[in-house]
């Protein structure tokens, strides 16, 4: 360990979670979602199970911050347990990489004794490259803009080789994120979720299909109609068919973040999953 750092699980009470919503908004100046209301919810409202993550410190300052959120998963049509890896943080000037190589050794190491099988994440643009030196990249995530519902193959996709599984609890939870309200709405015989996307006139679609959860009838969770005549998917589904669709890939340099979808077996038995069949859709991370 770097000397004068000390690497320690993360707190997950009120002074703690204050203080982590601060040193996030420090590092990262847009991300004015990351109050404390919003990791409470995120940290400790989870029906699947609290965070579990290390910060790093140095002379009791926070310098580093890593948290990984329980999930369940099909992996290869087996159900495994895993951790979707959320707000990864190193202050500037700092240790950089070495401090964040320390700091997520120790997820890593005591992952499995917490019952992970894998962690699964999303890298940007800094952290996809110092990540895939111990991670697998599965895919860069489809972005796409456009209207109306986005068409699905005549002929059904092959079983998924990773889809996360969501039950009533967990999916409730998902849609309770107290800084962007989520809009629930039966269209077309099918489901669709959606919330504001932080950009005037599009919408974010983190759910268009079947209605697996009741979500027509759970009250609280349908907004108000959002003034955004365009909807933007991001995430992998090989169902989709894109050339019969109304939408249109988001242009790299327009995208806020690469969206590499990255893959960590920590006990041998989830082997990272084929990237022609993983289902991964905006609901399933924390892109929105």
């Amino acid at each position: 360990m770097s000397a004068g750092i000390e690497v320690r699980p993360i707190g997950l009470g009120d002074a703690a979670l204050a203080e982590t919503s601060a040193f996030l908004r420090s590092v990262f100046p847009h991300a004015r979602h990351l109050t404390p209301a919003y990791l409470g919810w995120q940290y400790r409202d989870n029906p699947e199970g609290p965070a579990f993550g290390f910060e790093a410190r140095r002379d009791g300052m926070l310098i580093a911050h890593f948290a990984a959120l329980p999930l369940a998963a099909d992996v290869e049509g087996t159900a495994r347990s895993g951790g979707l890896v959320v707000n990864g943080a190193v202050a500037p000037r700092h240790g950089g990489a070495k401090v964040a190589k320390e700091t997520m050794a120790r997820l890593y190491a005591e992952g499995p004794g917490r019952g992970f099988d894998f962690l699964v994440g999303v890298g940007n643009a800094n952290s996809t490259g110092p990540l895939l030196r111990r991670w697998t990249l599965v895919a860069r995530l489809e972005a796409r803009v456009g209207i109306g519902r986005p068409a699905r193959r005549e002929s059904g996709a092959p079983p998924p080789s990773f889809e996360r599984l969501w039950s009533r609890e967990a999916i409730a939870w998902r849609l309770a994120d107290p800084e962007r309200r989520s809009r629930v709405r039966l269209r077309r015989g099918a489901l669709e979720v959606t919330v504001p996307s932080g950009r005037p006139g599009i919408a974010a679609l983190l759910y268009d299909g079947p209605d697996c959860w009741d979500l027509a009838g759970l009250a609280g969770h349908a907004g108000r109609r959002l003034a955004a005549p365009l909807r933007v998917w991001v995430g992998l589904d090989p169902a989709l068919d894109w050339p019969r669709s109304r939408y249109v890939p988001v242009p790299r340099p327009l995208r806020a973040s690469p969206l590499n979808l990255v893959f960590k077996d920590l006990t041998g038995a989830a082997p990272a999953p084929d990237p022609g069949r993983v289902l991964f859709r905006a609901i399933d991370f924390d892109a929105f």
